[in-house]
């Protein structure tokens, strides 16, 4: 049987370009850039308009945080959550944190420690999960928690707010965005 191998060698050859240019498509970002995204989410959390700070998140993205049982999933979630956190004044500073990153997804995790215009603090652990749209990091997944031994002193103010996210947020069983 008459195989045509400059037909078959062009095509092998096609395969090859598209695979290394897609490999050099990939470019990953630097642990700089990754810290640099954390840096403008904590930026908009100061500005004082939880808009802001929702921007920053994907369309289906998930927060999940030390104050509410409820997974925040919606953009109006999400801002109910920030307004209170902005109403309070939150800013954040890492204490320590470990970055990896890929050509399209990036992972930013570590502690931070929440201080609020009240002069209080909280010590929470957090990963945060970066996805590339286009040229665009958005945070797909934003997880804290309280550090053990913040446990023990937990925040009425956040906790009565998770009351009211328990009310507004959709179920993670409920129809897709």
């Amino acid at each position: 049987m008459y195989t045509p191998r400059p037909l078959f060698l062009a095509g092998l050859l096609l395969a090859a370009h598209g695979h290394a240019a897609a490999a050099e498509a990939c470019r990953p970002a630097s642990a700089a850039q990754i810290a640099a995204l954390f840096d403008h989410w904590n930026a908009m959390l100061q500005s004082g308009k939880a808009e802001r700070v929702v921007a920053n998140y994907a369309p289906r993205s998930v927060l999940l945080v030390p104050s509410s049982d409820e997974v925040l999933l919606s953009p109006a979630a999400k801002l109910s959550y920030y307004r209170h956190l902005v109403a309070r004044g939150a800013a954040v500073q890492i204490d320590q944190r470990r970055i990896e990153a890929d050509c399209d997804t990036a992972t930013d995790a570590g502690t931070y420690r929440i201080s609020f215009a009240d002069g209080s603090q909280r010590s929470a652990g957090y990963l945060l999960t970066y996805r590339r749209f286009g040229t665009r990091w958005l945070i797909v997944t934003h997880r804290a928690s309280w550090l053990p031994a913040q446990r023990a002193r937990k925040d009425s103010s956040l906790s009565r707010h998770s009351a009211s996210l328990a009310a507004s947020s959709p179920s993670i069983f409920g129809p897709p965005d």
